[in-house]
């Protein structure tokens, strides 16, 4: 084995993409998309005001995620590393040889480099595309993988990088060819209203790969889950008013972000603003619900318009989904998907899933 050289493999130049230049695949800006998507969100009345999780993504603080990933409380990535650690050999083996990869979400801590090297090191991969919505993260992630893999001599492998939305990404359009298998670690496949997941991996399956392997987090008990996304630390809270901050510094809005004088709560620093979560049970899920509260009635601008909030009214940003493993094909089966392979976590708090259409194509 020797370090990755330019000589061994074809280097990780980010691959210019729409979104990479600030325009998506319809030619929208991406702040003009910013911009609509949050005032049609945060224009719903009834309870029904939100702004999608993505957007918590913010190029300008890229490192919130990773600050996440290294809080004691917060076990679901401790509980990802562990699992693929412990089948990495049955989960590479699953994999065609010689196949075209993709990582939908960058800086996996602990995860990307050590399932990719092992791919390298039983051919199972030829080239690696590593997508983010936040293009700092996507740069760093391909950073690391150059500087890290270690390829057997007379091999290569071709990295490339996409700054995208999931949502919107197209192969096509920007003349590559499409992934045979798609990763999908740090719970992001379940980071939405259980009821939207099936339609999410069906469009994932279809667009990203024939397989998609997914992390994800199995049934724990009430606290241990509660407190990992309400830890003492407040990291969840920093992160989530930083999409409020976004707002404001985007698109001139005037969120109060002001704090306590004396403030004895790191979860609820801020007068006119609280974080709030919600634990929801709707078998077979379980799942908790994250909310930015007004604590009185208030107006605010965003881009020259006025947006009304009530006193305890809620904008709901982010939902993080349960399920027993054992669950998952019965919920996905109906929708047309596959739950192939389930490896479990020996602790048991996540599981990564290997999942296809029933109609794929070969």
């Amino acid at each position: 084995m020797e370090p990755v050289s330019h000589s061994h493999r074809t280097h990780g130049s980010k691959v210019a993409t729409p979104a990479a230049k600030g325009k998506l695949s319809k030619g929208t800006s991406v702040s003009s998309k910013f911009q609509d998507d949050v005032l049609s969100g945060l224009r719903q009345e009834n309870g029904n005001k939100k702004i999608a999780t993505k957007y918590l993504y913010d190029d300008a603080k890229p490192e919130m995620f990773d600050r996440l990933t290294h809080i004691p409380a917060y076990y679901p990535t401790n509980a990802d590393i562990r699992t693929l650690q412990y089948h990495i050999n049955e989960i590479v083996g699953a994999l065609p040889d010689r196949c075209i990869a993709c990582e939908i979400g960058g800086n996996s801590r602990g995860k990307t480099i050590p399932l990719l090297q092992a791919c390298i090191n039983q051919g199972k991969v030829s080239s690696f595309i590593q997508i983010d919505i936040c293009d700092p993260t996507q740069s760093t992630s391909v950073d690391e993988l150059n500087r890290e893999l270690v390829l057997p001599k007379g091999t290569a492998i071709e990295l490339k990088g996409i700054c995208g939305d999931t949502d919107s990404l197209d192969f096509a359009i920007l003349n590559l060819p499409k992934p045979d298998v798609a990763f999908v670690f740090g719970l992001t496949a379940f980071n939405c209203n259980p009821k939207d997941i099936p339609a999410r991996l069906g469009d994932w399956a279809k667009r990203f790969g024939k397989k998609i392997f997914i992390s994800a987090g199995t049934i724990v008990d009430d606290q241990t889950f509660l407190t990992a996304y309400n830890e003492p630390e407040a990291v969840h809270v920093e992160w989530f008013f930083g999409l409020l901050e976004r707002i404001n510094r985007e698109l001139n809005g005037t969120f109060d972000l002001e704090k306590h004088a004396k403030c004895t709560d790191a979860r609820d620093p801020y007068k006119y603003w609280a974080y709030e979560i919600e634990l929801n049970k709707e078998k077979p899920w379980k799942f908790i619900s994250m909310y930015l509260t007004s604590k009185q009635a208030q107006s605010v601008q965003i881009a020259g318009e006025i947006i009304e909030f009530k006193k305890g009214e809620r904008i709901h940003v982010a939902d993080t989904c349960r399920i027993d493993p054992r669950n998952l094909p019965d919920v996905l089966g109906p929708h047309g998907l596959v739950v192939e392979h389930a490896w479990v976590d020996p602790r048991g708090q996540s599981a990564i899933y290997s999942i296809s259409k029933a109609d794929c194509d070969e």
